[in-house]
């Protein structure tokens, strides 16, 4: 009987949980760089191609990739950076700072409210939604529209999860009026579902019909 020669395969060693973290922040890094093209060409579209991504990304997030992307990728200006920083454990950065726009900061922000909220953190996740809207609200950019939406959705699951729904009515209200006037047909929609969703969590169907019309 003739031998038969067995070709073996290389198995590839898995790769470390600094390696894991080392390739999402440079995909991260990467949605970054299309945020900024967004603004410089004023294309909502690279916002969006961002956006279809972050089912993916959130599943990649711990603590050590946020807090190296806040601490080299977001603005030192930014008013919120150290209490972001403050949610995290502290690790090594090897990243030079990399400033960049108001819209990477916001998706930066945005990106460390989910790992809260992912993480059960949630009065953490209402004080860190709080101020994300309050700065979403501050920018007036076309190029904010589409990111500034899904800030609003994640805002308004964040006071959910905490049982506080009914207080952030009257912010989604004057935020669809500003929706309204500014064209922002991004944040028209996803504010009305927010508030029909709302008046629905407390039982209040001749409002939401209301708002529907």
């Amino acid at each position: 009987t003739e031998s038969k020669d067995v070709e073996m395969k290389e198995v590839a060693p898995e790769k470390s949980q600094a390696e894991l973290d080392a390739l999402t922040i440079e995909d991260i890094k990467e949605q970054i760089i299309i945020l900024e093209k967004s603004v410089v060409s004023k294309e909502p579209r690279f916002v969006m191609r961002v956006l279809r991504q972050l089912a993916s990304t959130r599943r990649r997030l711990n603590d050590s990739v946020l807090r190296q992307l806040i601490k080299n990728h977001q603005s030192d200006s930014y008013d919120f950076k150290q209490t972001l920083l403050g949610y995290l454990a502290a690790a090594e950065s090897e990243d030079k700072p990399q400033y960049k726009s108001v819209i990477s900061d916001v998706y930066i922000h945005m990106l460390t409210l989910v790992y809260l909220l992912d993480s059960k953190r949630i009065n953490d996740g209402v004080v860190c939604a709080q101020a994300l809207i309050n700065k979403v609200m501050s920018v007036n950019k076309p190029s904010m529209q589409a990111l500034g939406a899904r800030c609003f959705f994640y805002y308004s699951r964040a006071f959910e999860l905490a049982g506080r729904l009914h207080e952030i009515r009257t912010i989604l209200h004057g935020r669809l009026r500003t929706a309204t006037l500014r064209h922002d047909s991004e944040g028209q929609a996803q504010l009305l579902n927010l508030l029909l969703r709302n008046y629905i969590h407390y039982s209040l169907y001749e409002q939401a019909e209301l708002d529907a019309l």
